[in-house]
């Protein structure tokens, strides 16, 4: 169904009836569908690489620090790993 004038489809709400809720419904799978294979596809190449984890160095000596030279929190000793005496 076209709303007068519009040129567009007309939602359910608005008489559209289930063949548009159909149509609404199959695009979004079939977007969702896309961006799951392709991110799919992406995250392989970049595991292959060896590109999608962090070095066991940098995870002992925390992600902010091995990569920033800085932590990510305030800097009191509870952060630092001294404890609070």
């Amino acid at each position: 169904m076209v709303v007068a004038g519009w040129g567009v489809a007309a939602g359910v709400p608005a008489g559209g009836g289930v063949k548009q809720l159909w149509a609404q419904l199959w695009g979004n799978l079939a977007i969702g569908g896309a961006a799951f294979v392709v991110m799919g596809a992406v995250f392989l190449a970049i595991n292959a690489f060896g590109l999608l984890r962090v070095s066991a160095e940098g995870e002992q000596e925390g992600i902010d620090i091995h990569e920033h030279g800085s932590p990510a929190y305030h800097p009191e000793p509870a952060y630092m790993g001294q404890g609070l005496s």
